[in-house]
């Protein structure tokens, strides 16, 4: 089983783009706090597709909170010779937990 659940904070704000087929996407970081110790945080990265990804850029700030579901999925690339490899979650969900206005909107 392939599940992720998340509770944290944008460390910047969305960055809404586009792929070549015009598929919205965004990259987004999330500062999760450590279970032992509150003043630690582990910053994962989070990937949203489509209408997530849209709701999530046009709502959401740097230092909102935000509850995520989805799936991790690693993947390497190679940069100059050498493989990198990436772990990052797929959004499949996610719901607003804090929004200075609240928008109602929950995917």
């Amino acid at each position: 089983m392939n599940q992720v659940q998340l509770l944290g904070r944008l460390t910047k704000d969305p960055e809404l783009k586009y792929t070549t087929t015009g598929k919205a996407f965004l990259r987004i970081s999330i500062a999760v706090p450590q279970e032992r110790d509150k003043t630690q945080a582990n910053f994962i990265n989070c990937v949203a597709w489509n209408k997530p990804a849209e709701i999530i850029a046009e709502h959401f700030k740097k230092g909102n909170r935000i509850a995520i579901q989805g799936r991790l999925n690693v993947r390497s690339y190679e940069q100059n010779g050498e493989n990198k490899w990436i772990t990052e979650v797929i959004v499949d969900k996610f719901d607003f937990i804090e929004n200075k206005v609240s928008t109602g909107v929950s995917i």
